[in-house]
């Protein structure tokens, strides 16, 4: 407890400006005064050193000089802003075998508070949709705007927008919502999009055409898709679809055990979904994270709590693995915040199987969720196929074993977000095992799905039988093949598939949390 807390009486120290250590200075003529960016840079390198699961990898060579405010200095002074300290860290980590890259693409600084804000479900202003660009299914060089997704509690859902639509225009303008080839998209386009309003022309799956005013309103998010009880030869599947992991539980105050938690409109959400499909006798459950980057850690460990067996309650679901200096301080302890997590089964669903529903933009606490359950009951993991280079690739999900906390500095605006801890499920947490997702005991690689489908070989709305990663689902349960589905989609996916370019890929509105595990702990974990 007591580097605890000198961890974060350092922190007030860089935040008053090291007033206090200013003695320690050797060179005290090069630093008239520290602005608020000095501060940032010491602060990010500090904590960076500190928290970061590599830090070995990181001057100083003893940790304890960066207590030193000169030697601090010394490795700041020649970087411009808190960023470019952060990425000459990031750049020592060892280098990922896949990608011949540093490891650590994940640590981030938000100015803004953007991502705290988001994992509470803090009110949003946009049109709430999320747009891209997919082959025409015979003009094969053009690529028209069509609606992958759209939030329930948006101004473009009221409006009756759904995933499948195709735009036909945008305040009358025709010309900028298809592209050909590998011709970017019309700059306008963006303008139209993130104006306060427009006049959206759009067709939807029955083929009825729609011309609607949308104004961007503010809404509070909601991450749930879709949920249904699909009706299989006998069988009630309960079909759940959510884009982010919101966290579950909200600070509203203070007492003497580190803090107050109610409940948020998300866990309310959740609730209420895993009622129904208890209600209803559900057998089977399928769970689409084709678009979930991730989000809070405690979110992840409630579902798993709901879908895991009975049988499985207080059984290990996983450890952490943080640096030495922070397992030396007891962090992995029975108990503290990064010890061993059990199992607490929650609610009456007694599964025997889950199905899963992925892509590679698959990540994080999405991963952990599926990772925690694999030792534990049947998984069954539906992925996609993408065309890169005119070669069909298999996509394993995105890949990131790992997480981070959020440290406010200087600014109570400003956090850090410092790689910090690595999961690993019961399996593997002594380490070496191997998985049919993954070698060893990690999945930097992304995890392995058991069948791929052409995600828009029947492209309809989440929740549809016949949507083409559902449906393969659906023939799995029936059948226990996923072969001739897959046969039957992959027929028609060269007519038929998302663009892959990052810059025919346009989000209005969409999640500002980058691929993310956050722990978002009871108490603070600097106290």
């Amino acid at each position: 407890m007591e580097n605890k807390q000198s961890l974060i009486l350092l922190f007030f120290i860089l935040i008053l400006g090291f007033s206090a250590c200013k003695k320690e200075i050797k060179n005290p003529e090069k630093i008239d005064h520290d602005t608020k960016e000095d501060l940032i840079k010491d602060s990010v390198f500090y904590y960076t050193k500190f928290l970061s699961l590599w830090q070995e990898y990181m001057p100083p060579r003893n940790v304890d000089d960066i207590l030193k405010q000169d030697v601090l200095r010394k490795y700041t002074q020649a970087f411009s802003s808190g960023e470019e300290v952060l990425y000459s860290l990031v750049k020592l980590t060892p280098n990922d075998p896949l990608t011949n890259r540093p490891i650590d693409r994940f640590s981030f600084l938000d100015r803004d508070g953007e991502i705290s804000g988001e994992m509470q479900g803090i009110a949003t202003t946009s049109f709430g949709v999320t747009f891209f660009f997919l082959q025409d299914s015979e003009e094969r060089n053009r690529y028209d705007l069509s609606v992958q997704m759209v939030d329930k509690a948006s101004p473009a859902y009221t409006a009756g927008m759904r995933r499948g639509d195709k735009v036909l225009s945008i305040n009358g303008d025709d010309k900028i919502v298809s592209v050909y080839g590998d011709n970017p998209e019309d700059p306008l386009l963006g303008k139209y999009l993130t104006a306060g309003s427009m006049i959206i022309k759009f067709v939807n799956k029955k083929g009825v055409i729609i011309e609607k005013e949308i104004t961007s309103g503010t809404f509070i998010p909601n991450p749930i898709l879709a949920d249904n009880i699909l009706d299989l030869a006998g069988k009630k599947v309960g079909y759940l679809a959510f884009n982010s992991f919101l966290n579950i539980d909200e600070s509203v105050g203070t007492n003497g055990e580190g803090g107050v938690f109610v409940k948020t409109d998300m866990y309310h959400a959740f609730e209420k979904v895993f009622k129904n499909f208890e209600s209803a006798g559900v057998d089977e459950l399928v769970v689409d994270l084709r678009y979930n980057g991730g989000g809070s850690v405690l979110t992840a460990e409630y579902l798993a709590d709901k879908i895991v067996p009975s049988a499985m309650d207080k059984k290990l679901m996983y450890t952490n693995q943080v640096n030495g200096t922070l397992e030396s301080w007891g962090w992995l302890d029975e108990g503290d915040e990064f010890g061993p997590v059990y199992f607490s089964k929650k609610g009456h669903l007694n599964l025997r199987r889950v199905y899963f529903l992925v892509t590679s933009a698959t990540a994080s606490a999405s991963e952990l969720l599926m990772n925690v359950l694999e030792p534990h009951m049947e998984v069954y993991i539906v992925g996609t196929y993408s065309n890169r280079d005119g070669n069909q690739i298999a996509d394993n999900t995105y890949g990131k074993p790992v997480g981070f906390f959020g440290i406010p500095i200087v600014d109570p605006k400003i956090e850090l977000y410092v790689t910090s801890f690595m999961t690993i499920n019961s399996d593997n947490n002594k380490g070496g095992k191997s998985s049919k997702r993954y070698d060893g005991g990690e999945y930097f690689g992304g995890m392995k799905p058991d069948a791929h489908v052409w995600e828009f070989g029947s492209f309809a709305d989440f929740g549809d039988k016949e949507e083409s990663m559902l449906s393969a689902a659906l023939n799995h349960i029936q059948t226990g093949s996923f072969e001739s589905l897959t046969r039957s989609i992959s027929k028609v996916a060269s007519s038929n598939m998302r663009k892959e370019r990052p810059k025919s890929h346009i989000q209005i509105g969409g999640s500002k949390l980058k691929n993310g595990m956050y722990k978002f702990p009871k108490r603070n974990l600097l106290k």
